[in-house]
């Protein structure tokens, strides 16, 4: 596996007019390049991952998928799902290990005005969203092939899993406690067995705190739904706002 330094400011990133990139052996890393995928090198380089020289999307889909006819049996079929999950999931780790190398890496309050900035350069994710995959890439950014291959392929699922640490999620996976159809629920409950310090304990209800949940919800609606999503959710939220007012204004005794 290869991977290409690329010098030239941080923020011309997306700027190939300013980079320049030079390829090396992920096996023989430079003493300051750490083990990361992704690591800042003296503010103006950045070491970036490269499985595979840069293709089309027809050619990474070609270069993906096995050599195999179209599936016409429910075990092919199951075959090829299996590597789609797969995928998948390394997709979540490998962006995860992205965004814990940044957040590592932004100077102190630059982390937070990121989502201050005009629409067309924040993030298209929440920090909520951002922070679950960052811990989720910090946890499992180094696992093996035998680790990953059993880790469910959830966001919620590695979220839970991920406080309890790589040694022990090896172990679990080991005693069978812990496969690729390991539910968010699930990994939870395995959160709080063996952490169980970081189970939360049910807050008193504040109104405070209630706002910022539903302020929450609307964000995540507003962001990450399409119009026909929109579309679909305003009657609901507005008979919930209907019944908030009556009960908030319940008729008094006279009235008719």
């Amino acid at each position: 596996m290869n991977v290409k330094r690329i010098s030239g400011d941080a923020s011309s990133f997306n700027n190939s007019a300013n980079l320049t990139a030079n390829a090396i052996s992920l096996e023989e890393q430079p003493a300051d390049v750490g083990n990361s995928a992704l690591s800042l090198v003296h503010s103006k380089a950045w070491w970036m991952e490269e499985p595979r020289p840069l293709l089309n999307c027809h050619e990474q889909a070609a270069e993906a998928w096995p050599d195999l006819a179209e599936p016409k049996t429910a075990e092919e079929g199951a075959q090829l799902i299996k590597i789609a999950i797969r995928t998948e999931k390394l997709g979540i780790i490998q962006a995860g290990r992205v965004y814990h190398a940044i957040r590592s890496k932004l100077l102190h309050g630059e982390y937070g005005r990121m989502w201050k900035l005009e629409a067309a350069l924040r993030p298209a994710r929440t920090p909520r969203t951002v922070k679950k995959y960052a811990d989720i890439g910090k946890a499992f950014g180094s696992a093996n092939r035998k680790c990953t291959s059993d880790l469910p392929a959830s966001v919620d699922a590695l979220c839970f899993l991920a406080p309890l640490g790589l040694e022990l999620v090896m172990e679990l996976i080991e005693k069978r406690e812990i496969d690729e159809s390991t539910t968010a629920k699930k990994a939870k409950a395995l959160r709080d067995q063996y952490r169980p310090e970081l189970k939360r304990a049910t807050p008193p209800f504040t109104t405070a705190r209630w706002l910022s949940k539903f302020n929450n919800v609307m964000d995540e609606i507003e962001e990450e739904g399409a119009q026909r999503h929109l579309a679909a959710v305003l009657p609901h939220a507005r008979q919930r706002v209907e019944r908030m007012r009556a009960l908030a204004h319940p008729p008094g005794p006279n009235a008719a």
